[in-house]
């Protein structure tokens, strides 16, 4: 199985906005990266959310992706990566 994992978690600090939700081509670019990865090989998409994630949960209704929730997402990209890989190896999550 091919698995692809979508960091979907940053701040978008130095854009000033969540750049996920800016529309390019009709669709917000977070919708574009997601249908790009549907399209292809890839037998399954997770989405790692952090900041503005019931935003990004939206712009992706109705699309066959799994969401994972990063917690430590200030701490920079490499946090949404662990997220990701546990949700694949099916190792719980810390409390």
């Amino acid at each position: 199985m091919l698995s692809a994992i979508v960091p979907a978690a940053g701040m978008s600090v130095r854009m000033g906005q969540n750049k996920l939700l800016l529309t390019f081509q009709g669709k917000p670019l977070i919708a574009q990266a997601v249908d790009t990865l549907l399209a292809s090989a890839v037998d399954e998409v997770v989405v790692v959310l952090g900041h503005d994630a019931d935003k990004v949960r939206e712009k992706l209704g109705g699309k066959k992706v799994k969401f994972v929730e990063n917690p430590d997402y200030r701490e920079g990209l490499s946090t949404s990566v662990v997220p990701g890989l546990r949700l694949f190896l099916l190792i719980p999550v810390p409390s």
